[in-house]
């Protein structure tokens, strides 16, 4: 992912442009995984640019992407 390389180079900009692309694709492929890592990886970015506004909504989705995928974690108790 060209995200990741630009993470590595630190051009926080480039890596959230690239992350949404691939979220794009990865929405229209409904790859529910893809999608929650995604939300997390740009979220996460948003954090080390102190946009935390930004952040919360991204994490929020990565967490509801992760809650959808094992939601029968709390019907066993």
């Amino acid at each position: 992912n060209i995200g990741k390389l630009y993470y590595r180079e630190r051009d926080f900009d480039k890596c959230i442009y690239y992350f949404k692309k691939t979220l794009t694709i990865q929405l229209k492929l409904d790859s529910k995984d893809n999608i929650g890592t995604c939300y997390q990886r740009i979220g996460t970015i948003y954090i080390i640019k102190k946009d935390f506004e930004n952040a919360e909504l991204y994490l929020q989705k990565a967490i509801s992407m992760a809650l959808s995928k094992y939601w029968w974690v709390d019907q066993r108790y």
